[in-house]
Order: structure tokens, then sequence, then C-alpha cells
């Protein structure tokens, strides 16, 4: 009789990244980083610079919290049950 042959483990796939078609059933609110209008303080004119928008599905990728760096601190912003965000230093 002749033995069943052997198996061999194959390596995982890597997951995909997660992006905006993989996650757009999930309900997520968006967050809008809208930096305030520049003051050129030599000519008193002033600018903004463009609006950048990221949903919270993207900032988070998938983690129930993520970590900021800021002026050289570490902020935590999480993500509650309920959807809404909170910042904690």
């Amino acid at each position: 009789m002749i033995p069943p042959p052997k198996r061999v483990a194959k390596p995982r796939p890597k997951p995909p990244e997660p992006t905006p078609a993989l996650t757009a059933s999930l309900e997520a609110p968006s967050l809008v980083l809208a930096p305030a209008p520049l003051v050129h303080e030599a000519s008193g004119e002033s600018r903004t610079r463009a609006r950048i928008e990221i949903t919270s599905t993207e900032l988070f990728a998938g983690n129930r919290e993520i970590q900021i760096r800021h002026a050289g601190e570490i902020y935590i912003l999480r993500r509650t049950s309920k959807g809404k965000l909170i910042l904690t230093k």
C-alpha cells in the first residue's frame, strides 16, 4: 500500500491593505482636516491651504485606536463602539 502524500504548509498570503473599495461597506464618520488660513505678517495677506479629507476607516486602517505625534507629544485617537472619536493625551 502506498502512503498518502505529506501535506506541505504553504505560507499564508499577506492580507490586502485596506482601501476604500474594501471598506466601502463599513459606515464610519469622515474626518476632515481643515487648517486655518495662513497670515503673512509682512504683507498682511492670507491664503488657505488645500483641505485634506480622509475617512476614519482609512485613518484607523482596521484598528480601534491610533497614536498621533504632535509637537513632541503622543496623543491617542480612539474610535468608540458607537462610532464617536475620543482624543486623549
